[in-house]
């Protein structure tokens, strides 16, 4: 990986500068909370694959939010299907890993904090963050639980997310077949509800939603794929920007037992 011998935080201080901390919202009262912090733990691998196109799977497209460069690493076995993905913006960086069950009798079990879970992602995992509140928003494709953080001590914003897709009808516990988890950080941008949420209107799978039969063919978004195809470099490395890449989150489907059993 390019960034592999500089610490993530040395990046941003060349080329952003380092600066005191600011409000993260501009127009939100009491966006910041305090919180302890308890770390769970995920099992990784190293058996991993190359992905052939940039814009397979998750992509990020909005008017102010466009990658330059997407590094992608890939890892398939015979429960789940697995994608990390840094990309690269003009003042910014983001990652992301997309889970996919590749049997029906195999659902997901989500990670339940994206705080907790900040740990592992190996830019930023050393840095300091003051936290927001969680935040839900049914976007244009994906259903998006989100929450705001900035680093301490810099002009630098950033924006955790995660999404599923609809529950199992195999299920009893209505565990999804797919599961988004990521990150972005931009230098001091508007970060007001309004402008977030606008952009996750970008976000997509390959242009359509985590079901693509729940969108119309019209709905799709083709200018994204057209983005990705022209205008975004690919790279892909065989080891991924997060600790515990792949997530051992996969469970068989549950639908028969005792009613008191966990």
């Amino acid at each position: 990986m390019s960034f592999k011998n500089l610490t993530f935080i040395a990046c941003l201080t060349v080329v952003f500068g380092v600066t005191g901390c600011r409000g993260l919202f501009e127009n939100n009262v009491n966006i910041l909370e305090s919180e302890n912090v308890q770390y769970g733990d995920f099992e990784g691998s190293e058996k991993k694959i190359k992905t052939e196109k940039p814009y397979k799977g998750f992509m990020i497209y909005s008017k102010n939010l466009n990658p330059n460069t997407v590094i992608i690493t890939d890892f398939e076995d015979g429960k789940t299907q697995q994608i990390y993905k840094q990309f690269k913006f003009d003042g910014g960086l983001g990652e992301s890993i997309e889970v996919y069950t590749k049997r029906v009798t195999e659902v997901l079990d989500p990670i339940r904090s994206l705080k907790n879970f900040s740990k592992y992602w190996k830019n930023i995992r050393t840095r300091n963050f003051l936290w927001g509140k969680h935040r839900s928003y049914d976007s244009k494709y994906l259903p998006i639980q989100y929450r705001a953080a900035e680093l301490e001590n810099s002009d630098l914003k950033c924006i955790f997310f995660m999404s599923s897709g609809p529950p199992s009808r195999k299920d009893h516990f209505g565990r999804a077949r797919e599961f988004l988890i990521g990150y972005y950080c931009l230098k001091n941008p508007p970060f007001t509800i309004e402008y977030v949420e606008k952009m996750f209107d970008g976000f997509s799978i390959e242009g359509e939603g985590l079901k693509n039969e729940l969108f119309a063919k019209n709905d799709r978004d083709v200018s994204a794929i057209m983005y990705y195809k022209k205008d975004v470099m690919k790279v892909s490395e065989k080891v991924s920007g997060v600790s515990k890449f792949p997530l051992k989150i996969s469970d068989k489907i549950e639908n028969e037992g005792s009613m008191l059993a966990d």
